[in-house]
C-alpha cells in the first residue's frame, strides 16, 4: 500500500517504485 501512496503523491523516497 506504502507504494500507492508514493505513487500517487509523486514522492518515491521509499524506492519501492524503483
Amino acid at each position: 500500500m506504502t507504494c500507492f501512496i508514493i505513487a500517487e503523491a509523486g514522492v518515491n523516497h521509499n524506492g519501492d517504485l524503483q
